[in-house]
């Protein structure tokens, strides 16, 4: 059979990137037919310093059903799996809601108390109760809901969606099991920050590894005429993130990211005389 997909990937050359991409590296979590699987992405939790992170819970249950399914739900489960930066794992908390209500969640309330204080790591939602798939149209449901970010005293928050469908698990009455991870790329990519970085401000970006090994990342910094004047390298573990401070500088520039990610796109928190002003997807 993948004799028979080669064959027919080297009759169409243009086909043959998108083919070994998608096989050996897809930028979607592997799909296992279990139904007891399920699928989040890898959100960022910042706490403590002044931070606060808040995260929307869907009862997509209610959203997706049918009437007659409803009824029988008086309550929807889910898991969330707290890590800190390394992607070590500190916490699972199972939280129950209506099915027809949403939760507004403070990741503060979830973080141990010895991690909260001026700390960042990752954290993913896994469903129970999920729609049959004959409802999904063979597909399956993803937990890429909105995280929302506060600095300070201020009552405004930064809303911005998780990155892809990251990681599955088996959701057990034990727990999350059998984690399944994006695979890392053969050959380095880079990629480009669709966003102009400007003088005045000041730029955080968070990057996130949903693979299952380590991987060097380098940062690699250009001016308007396309040459690079500075190269960042950091390391990030498996399931970790990394928020790098960047430099200030006195002219335009813009940032790619190398790496074998998949999908190395980074959050950007963007600030101005250390008032926290918005945080979006480069």
């Amino acid at each position: 059979m993948i004799t028979n997909r080669i064959l027919k990937a080297l009759k169409n050359p243009e086909k043959i990137v998108p083919y070994i991409r998608n096989r050996y590296a897809p930028i979607v979590a592997v799909n296992p037919m279990d139904r007891k699987c399920t699928f989040s992405d890898l959100f960022i939790w910042r706490c403590g310093n002044e931070w606060k992170t808040m995260y929307d819970l869907f009862p997509y249950i209610r959203l997706l059903n049918k009437k007659e399914v409803l009824s029988t739900i008086e309550t929807c489960k889910c898991r969330l799996v707290i890590l800190s930066n390394n992607g070590n794992f500190l916490k699972e908390t199972e939280i129950k809601f209506e099915p027809t209500k949403k939760n507004l969640l403070n990741l503060a309330d979830y973080i141990p108390s010895s991690m909260s204080s001026n700390q960042y790591g990752t954290f993913m939602i896994f469903h129970e109760n999920i729609p049959r798939k004959e409802i999904l149209g063979g597909g399956y449901l993803t937990e890429r809901g909105y995280a929302s970010y506060g600095f300070g005293g201020s009552s405004t928050l930064s809303y911005v969606h998780g990155n892809l469908d990251a990681v599955s698990g088996k959701f057990c009455s034990r727990g999350i099991e059998e984690l399944t991870f994006f695979k890392s790329t053969f050959f380095k990519r880079s990629f480009q920050l669709q966003y102009l970085f400007t003088p005045g401000n000041s730029y955080e970006i968070a990057i996130t590894n949903p693979t299952s090994k380590s991987h060097k990342i380098s940062i690699n910094f250009f001016n308007n005429q396309g040459e690079k004047f500075k190269t960042i390298e950091k390391k990030l573990s498996n399931l970790g993130v990394i928020i790098v401070q960047l430099p200030s500088c006195e002219s335009n520039f813009i940032i790619s990211i190398t790496s074998n990610l998949p999908l190395a796109r980074p959050l950007i928190f963007k600030s101005r005389n250390q008032k926290f002003l918005d945080v979006f997807h480069g």
